[in-house]
């Protein structure tokens, strides 16, 4: 009479199962903000980080190299634009 089946065990654990359940969904919910928080953040400080580096590397072309390079693409680029003229003149 004492002997009770597995199953009947299985009742008494129906309620903390239940719990259970609940804290698993409360807590996977609360990582998947978190992982996505951290996600937003880390994608925020690599365009920071892609921004700032720009604005270095273009002060430092505009400052020393601009001058030097600019000159020589004008000169590049005239030379091209009088050989194109004197081919579609001679059409």
């Amino acid at each position: 009479m004492l002997a009770m089946n597995f199953s009947d065990y299985l009742q008494f654990l129906q309620p903390i199962q239940e719990q259970l359940n609940k804290f698993y969904s409360i807590a996977s919910l609360a990582i998947t903000v978190l992982v996505a928080l951290w996600l937003f953040k880390f994608v925020a400080g690599l365009i920071q980080t892609i921004f700032s580096m720009g604005k270095a590397f273009g002060g430092l072309y505009r400052n020393y190299f601009h001058k030097y390079l600019r000159s020589s693409m004008l000169r590049l680029g005239g030379f091209f634009m009088t050989k194109r003229s004197v081919d579609s003149n001679t059409n």
